[in-house]
């Protein structure tokens, strides 16, 4: 006589094989792939959506269509959860099951961007203008996966400008308007050459040109500099961090 356990009214629709969430939690005990920050937080993020289910872990499947309108239906004040809080954990759920390839992984969070749009992105959330978080993620993330790389973008950008500034017929006009992204200017004279220190917007701007090892971040937190050799004029090509 065959055996057969009992399954769940619940769970009817649900393939047999389908692992449950207590499953994963195990496996990503043992994930050194991941951060230990980025582990925790995946972990987090299905007990947290299990206990708002009134399930324990062992009873929630990674079934994306049977965990949908279940979770459509859940109020987070009810569980003492803010809005934010309750996205952020059912967003880390939904991660761990992309992690283990039971749903498509979308490449919408701050840490699936390259370092420079990293550092970029979050200067943006920073600022706390909610006017630019929904017009600027998704294309954000679009250029990221398009592997635009912001540092050449920039130096591209700023050969462009020094091009057109040749053009005499819009010369002044345009410097009077960089002179405006300038706050302060300090001239140190050395032994052999003269010294330019630029702080403001403009050197933010400039250090965002230089090389890869210059990060978007330490641009904008550290004044940028050109050195000018006596006799030899303003050299454009000696902007330096």
């Amino acid at each position: 006589m065959t055996s057969q356990s009992p399954v769940p009214l619940t769970l009817a629709f649900v393939k047999a094989d389908t692992p449950m969430f207590a499953e994963l939690i195990d496996q990503l005990h043992s994930d050194s792939s991941l951060s230990d920050g980025r582990r925790r937080d995946m972990i987090s993020g299905l007990r947290r959506v299990a206990k708002a289910l009134g399930l324990p872990p062992e009873d929630v499947p990674c079934d994306s269509r049977w965990l949908q309108p279940r979770l459509t239906k859940v109020a987070p004040a009810s569980l003492g959860l803010t809005l934010k809080s309750w996205q952020n954990a059912v967003s880390d759920a939904r991660a761990a099951l992309a992690h283990f390839g039971l749903v498509e992984r979308r490449f919408n969070r701050i840490y699936d961007l390259s370092p420079d749009w990293h550092a970029l992105w979050a200067d943006v959330l920073a600022s706390g203008d909610k006017t630019l978080q929904p017009a600027l993620c998704r294309f954000v993330h679009y250029l990221n996966r398009q592997g635009v790389n912001l540092s050449e973008l920039y130096r591209s950008k700023v050969a462009d400008l020094a091009k057109a500034l040749s053009d005499p017929s819009i010369r002044t006009g345009a410097l009077e308007i960089i002179r405006g992204l300038i706050e302060r200017v300090s001239v140190q004279h050395k032994q052999d050459s003269v010294q330019i220190e630029l702080e403001g917007a403009l050197s933010a701007m400039i250090g965002l040109t230089q090389n890869e090892q210059s990060r978007p971040e330490a641009a904008c937190s550290r004044l940028c500099s050109t050195q000018v050799v006596a006799g030899a004029g303003f050299e454009p090509a000696t902007f330096r961090l």
